[in-house]
């Protein structure tokens, strides 16, 4: 005759297949779990290097904008320059105008000499004028162009991040 199983017996059976097929189902689910976690791991390396790369291609061409700007400011600053130049070469011209008419002898007529010293005080304030104005209008140059190279490199970093 077979042996009957006692209770106990049956209740450890029970057990044993419990845990074993608890075991089995958190085998699965845990082969599960690291699949979805190794699905997860690639994606984000996929999403990293996407956007890694896109901040590359943005950082070129906020080098690319900052090296043309540069490139427009120095053209700017040698056509500035060369204004100056001429500017100043006007006004040394002037100013050679003026000393060589002041060095010409006073007029013996006190009415001519007054006439002379109006016209000798006339061209120093002349030359004087035309100093400061050269001076004003350099900075109103350089002021402008720097303006300008400003809004050129906002407009360059707006172009890049969008």
């Amino acid at each position: 005759m077979m042996p009957v199983l006692s209770i106990k017996d049956w209740v450890a059976l029970v057990v044993v297949g419990a845990l074993l097929a608890l075991s089995g189902w958190l085998y699965v689910g845990k082969a599960g779990v690291e699949r979805d976690f190794a699905q997860y791991k690639q994606q984000v390396a996929e999403s990293t290097l996407q956007a890694e790369q896109l901040a590359r291609k943005v950082e070129q061409n906020m080098q690319d904008q900052i090296a043309r700007i540069v490139r427009n400011e120095e053209s700017k600053r040698k056509v500035l320059s060369d204004r100056v130049a001429r500017v100043d070469a006007v006004n040394g011209g002037l100013r050679d105008q003026i000393a060589r008419l002041n060095a010409r002898p006073a007029p013996e007529d006190s009415t001519a000499a007054a006439y002379a010293g109006e016209a000798r005080t006339a061209r120093e304030l002349l030359g004087a004028c035309a100093d400061e104005y050269r001076g004003v209008a350099k900075e109103a140059d350089q002021l402008r162009e720097q303006v300008n190279g400003l809004h050129d490199y906002i407009g360059s970093v707006q172009k890049a991040v969008q």
